[in-house]
């Protein structure tokens, strides 16, 4: 009776530590503005979903201390203030202060929540990687862009599809204008900058391609930990420094990562491109956060 008596103290304190972690997992701090409830459960059940997108596709865990700061304004003067100078991004990760900072400027209409949704989603990710590493932009980037779509129901999120960037890419397949993925891989960040709105959108499709089959879900899976090994695996001044000096140029990591040729995959990724898309579904149980 005593055992029995023991073991439910314990399981009632695991299910509260697991409530508080989940509880923790957003804070969000507002500035001349407002997050009805709706929303603000949005965003917790879609970053929790996200985590555990992480851990089941990608083998990546956060800390039992993990918890993703959110500063929100209604004033792009205020957000231009608080970022130190003006921009045109309507949101951003401080990898320095660990927290994300986003104008929610259109929060009275239903169009604006959208969008709003999306930064936080697409932040989110970042902040969920950077707790590992500094992947090249393109990867960061292709990522965050996926997951900008996504759809939380109880026990599953779908991925939804941009068929305006899709129609860009076959556009220029079509127009002999898709750069190979050699190239891309070995754009470096000045290159990838000059020409920012393409290859977000060249990096969100491709994402979207590795994504689409449990053998692409393994490359970018290989991926990741490949960039992980090759700066140290733990985020760090000293390795953010040593990964940039080394391994400026990345294809000979994503060489060692994907296991088939480069070519061969580029002639894949190109035909795969015309088809019809699906949507991406991932069912996940609750989970707690919690290492």
């Amino acid at each position: 009776m005593k055992f029995a008596l023991l073991s439910l103290i314990l399981l009632s304190a695991q299910l509260a530590m697991a409530q508080d972690t989940a509880q923790d997992i957003c804070q969000l701090n507002l500035h001349n503005c407002e997050v009805d409830d709706t929303d603000r459960e949005a965003i917790e059940r879609g970053i929790k979903m996200m985590i555990g997108i992480y851990k089941k596709v990608f083998d990546l865990e956060v800390s039992k201390s993990f918890q993703i700061k959110f500063q929100i304004f209604g004033s792009r003067s205020d957000y231009t203030e608080y970022r130190g100078g003006s921009t045109s991004a309507p949101a951003y990760y401080s990898v320095e202060k660990k927290e994300v900072a986003i104008l929610n400027h259109c929060e009275c209409c239903s169009v604006g929540r959208v969008y709003f949704i999306r930064r936080v989603y697409h932040e989110a990710s970042h902040a969920i990687l950077h707790e590992h590493l500094w992947h090249p932009k393109w990867l960061q980037e292709g990522i965050a862009e996926y997951f900008e779509r996504m759809e939380v129901y109880d026990d599953k999120a779908v991925i939804g599809f941009a068929p305006d960037r899709n129609r860009a890419c076959q556009e220029w397949l079509k127009e002999g204008q898709l750069m190979s993925l050699a190239d891309f891989f070995s754009l470096s960040k000045s290159q990838y900058k000059k020409q920012e709105s393409k290859m977000r959108t060249f990096g969100w499709l491709f994402v979207y391609f590795l994504m689409s089959s449990e053998k692409g879900q393994g490359m970018l899976k290989n991926l990741i930990w490949e960039m992980n090994r090759a700066a140290g695996a733990t985020p760090s001044i000293w390795n953010m420094i040593r990964f940039k000096l080394l391994y400026n140029n990345n294809l000979e990591i994503i060489k060692r990562a994907i296991p088939q040729d480069l070519e061969a995959l580029d002639r894949e990724w190109r035909a795969w491109i015309p088809q019809r898309r699906e949507q991406q579904v991932f069912l996940l149980p609750a989970f707690s956060t919690a290492k």
